[in-house]
């Protein structure tokens, strides 16, 4: 979170590792296939990534202990000053998995946060149900960047915001949802 993002030379942004599930402990190793484009750096919450050059980088993570759990983001970096001043830059959630119950009147949302050349910047973002989750839950726009999630049946998939610049230039993020009822026994 986010997946992809764009920077100018010199600029830093910071990185949010959101583990699934929340309460989950992993060992991440951060790397970087273009340290002259994009180096990376672990901290705390994430990493934080420094545009080096001009180009195209991926940052990756992988868990230490388990190398099948991993993710990237693809990094942009652009000339100092070339970044418009209304150009979108990244698009992140505050949520990367949710578990709703059937059996508790749960209900919840999801905000994202657009920037535009690196600031947060009110922005409409769209939302989209994977068919896989269509039929467990409604999603309804509260606001320009958040969306209300109510649970309708057991079920599991991603959510996904997206936001835009041109139809070629497109930021998505993504949220796995899941509903379950605790009531239920296995079979």
């Amino acid at each position: 979170n986010p997946s992809r993002i764009t920077m100018e030379e010199g600029a830093t942004t910071q990185i949010n590792l959101l583990p699934i599930p929340s309460n989950a402990e992993y060992h991440p190793v951060w790397a970087s296939d273009a340290q002259g484009v994009a180096k990376v750096t672990s901290n705390e919450d994430g990493a934080v990534v420094t545009a080096a050059g001009v180009g195209t980088a991926n940052i990756s993570v992988t868990d230490l202990d388990n190398p099948a759990i991993n993710g990237t983001v693809s990094v942009n970096v652009k000339a100092k000053g070339t970044v418009a001043e209304d150009e979108i830059t990244a698009l992140t959630i505050d949520r990367n998995h949710i578990v709703l119950d059937m059996a508790e009147k749960d209900l919840t949302s999801i905000k994202a946060t657009v920037y535009v050349n690196g600031k947060v910047s009110e922005r409409d973002v769209t939302w989209k149900l994977d068919d896989s989750l269509v039929n467990a839950v409604s999603a309804t726009q509260i606001s320009r960047t958040s969306v209300g999630i109510s649970k309708k049946a057991v079920g599991s998939g991603f959510i996904t915001a997206t936001v835009q610049n041109s139809e070629t230039d497109v930021f998505e993020a993504k949220c796995y949802i899941e509903v379950i009822d605790s009531t239920e026994t296995p079979r």
